[in-house]
């Protein structure tokens, strides 16, 4: 469940690209009605998720992971080994850490120097 369509889009594409059937909602209430009716065995969410809502998903007896935002990649890698092992495919996590890890290397400055960036979300 978001508002935001293109992250919708992406997360959507990506995760039925991997072999998971998806589902998207941009309301909380219809989000809600849509869990009820697939019963996942677990909600993964933002920290942020509304205490009512996590209160309704654990009325339904669904089980609801929250992860937080993160500051750097090690803490990236570690949500994403974390998420992996949820799931049961704790190989495909370590596997994603790697891509993550060769792309890094691959995009640092010949001369190893420090570029500062300002990231606006």
């Amino acid at each position: 469940m978001d508002t935001d369509e293109p992250t919708l889009d992406v997360i959507g594409h990506r995760l039925t690209r991997a072999g998971f059937s998806v589902a998207t909602e941009r309301t909380g209430p219809d989000a809600l009605v849509a869990i009820d009716r697939e019963a996942p065995d677990v909600v993964v969410a933002g920290s942020f998720l509304a205490p009512a809502t996590r209160a309704a998903l654990e009325d339904l007896g669904i089980d609801v992971v929250t992860f937080g935002i993160v500051s750097d990649v090690a803490a990236s890698e570690e949500q994403i080994r974390e998420l992996a092992s949820l799931v049961g495919n704790p190989d495909a996590g370590q596997r994603l850490v790697e891509r993550i890890e060769r792309a890094l290397a691959d995009a640092r400055p010949f001369d190893n120097r420090q570029v500062d960036v300002l990231l606006w979300q």
